[in-house]
């Protein structure tokens, strides 16, 4: 089965083969639920994913429960910096701070 460019292929996909693909205004913690499910499924191949959240002054409790050894959660902070968030202008939306971690990464 043909899944595109490379780029395409390493895309996170569910058990199903499914991309991952978490559409505007959907809860973040469906995408995360989408990561976990996908680090479920390579775990073995693949030493860690990058689970990234859009962060702007809401409280990042939530996060906890999904902390994991193969799990590397991103926060990136465009109001008040959380401790361990990196610091983004607060230009753009959420899509600006997806990009910014895919050019940089």
């Amino acid at each position: 089965e043909d899944q595109g460019p490379p780029a395409a292929r390493a895309l996170p996909r569910d058990r199903a083969g499914r991309l991952c693909v978490a559409p505007a205004g959907v809860m973040i913690s469906k995408a995360v639920a989408c990561a976990l499910a996908f680090v479920g499924v390579t775990a073995k191949a693949s030493p860690a994913v990058d689970v990234v959240v859009a962060h702007y002054n809401e409280d990042l409790s939530w996060l906890e429960r999904y902390r994991q050894a193969s799990v590397n959660v991103r926060v990136y902070s465009k109001g008040r910096v959380h401790a361990g968030a990196q610091a983004l202008r607060n230009v753009g939306r959420e899509s600006h701070t997806y990009l910014t971690h895919i050019v940089n990464n």
